[in-house]
């Protein structure tokens, strides 16, 4: 389908517009408001697209040169689920090789992008024309160095959404879940956002040492910051140079002596924390200053205590993407009332020991603004089967907390 495009716009000497998310007001908005001066977006062509940075300036364009997390910057969209998803993502080139289908600079204006939308692989395709300020400058996230990387996921990502305003608001675990596909999961933080009548003390040496394990797997990890019940306000986060209702890339978890550092990220690559293990902070010891900043701070990157991020935090995403692994995906239908007809269950035959992770879907709720439908509350039971046939329910083995969310694991 793509190589049909280019070749017919190659023909016709055009650029590709793509009609189903067309330059217009309907793929910015839910409901395009009615007054026009309202619209400060002039979509341009990648070719008309302004670019500042004096540095850069005379470089080609290209889908990416080398991903690095201080391409993401984050426009006027509240979209930093995604991005700072994103940051995650370009630790790891292969990652993001792998949700770019088209990955060559396209003079013809088409492009695609791989996604994982609700469990589901679904490949998008997109044109290069983006939302722009007055003066041409690109308005929701930047493109770095010149490259197009992030802007064009960032559209594909509000294509299969409906729009831009879609994106707004988020759990990075999501962004994970989207850009890779892989079992995601989420380790609460606080007390308080672990389902009654479980709120008991957090076990906080094995969250660390759950930490430790998936920074050495080399899992992707985001950390979000101050949800609706933390004990701490918005000035005082303020005070100490986080944002409270904001999502950071967690790149790395290190024990050194007696100290447990975390490293964050923020994706708006400045505005970073202030306090103990700041860049700044009179807790660095030269030792300890080269060997967790050999190459000085860096845009938007800072160390802090495990007991700050358990302070400030309400909890850290994790996403086990890993090569070699096998998944299968089943689509099935679960009605809101289910009947017996509907329950759902699947045999699977485990033939030497081996590690599982299962994670159920539900569709999404971005597509809408009101939506039509509540989420399903979800829940994955497993209990070992007795005998083969016909097989019978057995001891339950492991299940999944009964949460309403996207999907649970």
């Amino acid at each position: 389908h793509w190589n049909y495009i280019v070749r017919y716009c190659k023909l016709k000497k055009q650029s590709y517009i793509d009609d189903t998310f067309p330059p217009a007001p309907t793929s910015l908005y839910y409901n395009p408001p009615e007054n026009k001066d309202v619209h400060v977006v002039k979509w341009r062509r990648l070719r008309d697209v302004v670019f500042d940075d004096d540095s850069d300036k005379d470089l080609p364009w290209a889908v990416f040169r080398r991903p690095l997390p201080s391409d993401i910057s984050q426009g006027v969209l509240g979209n930093c689920w995604l991005l700072s998803a994103l940051a995650v993502l370009a630790e790891r080139e292969e990652l993001v090789r792998a949700v770019l289908v088209t990955r060559e600079f396209c003079p013809q204006g088409v492009y695609q992008v791989r996604l994982c939308k609700d469990g589901h692989w679904t490949t998008v395709l997109v044109d290069d024309f983006f939302p722009c300020d007055k003066k041409g400058h690109l308005f929701y996230s930047q493109a770095k160095r010149k490259q197009l990387w992030v802007p064009l996921i960032e559209k594909a990502v509000a294509k299969i959404h409906g729009c831009y305003e879609a994106l707004v608001s988020g759990r990075a675990i999501e962004g994970l879940a989207t850009l890779t596909g892989a079992p995601c999961e989420s380790i609460p933080l606080q007390a308080s956002s672990i389902p009654a009548p479980a709120e008991e003390e957090l076990d906080t040496d094995l969250i660390w040492a759950q930490l430790l394990s998936s920074r050495q797997a080399l899992f992707l990890m985001g950390a979000s910051c101050g949800g609706g019940n933390m004990k701490v306000d918005d000035s005082e986060y303020q005070r100490v140079g986080l944002r409270p209702r904001h999502a950071y890339s967690l790149l790395d978890v290190r024990d050194v002596g007696e100290h447990r550092l975390l490293q964050l990220r923020n994706p708006w690559g400045h505005f970073v924390w202030t306090g103990d293990w700041a860049d700044d902070s009179f807790m660095w010891s030269l030792h300890l200053r080269s060997l967790l900043m050999p190459d000085g701070p860096m845009d938007g990157t800072f160390w802090i205590s495990f007991n700050d991020v358990l302070k400030y935090f309400d909890c850290i995403d994790i996403c086990k993407a890993r090569p070699g692994w096998n998944d299968v995906r089943l689509s099935g239908i679960l009605p809101p009332l289910a009947s017996q007809h509907h329950l759902s269950c699947i045999l699977l035959t485990v033939l030497e020991a081996t590690e599982v992770d299962f994670t159920l879907f539900q569709e999404g709720q971005r597509k809408s603004e009101k939506s039509q439908r509540s989420q399903l509350d979800l829940c994955v039971v497993l209990f070992k089967a007795r005998n083969a046939s016909p097989p019978n329910i057995g001891a339950l083995v492991e299940h999944s907390k009964r949460q309403v969310r996207g999907f649970v694991g």
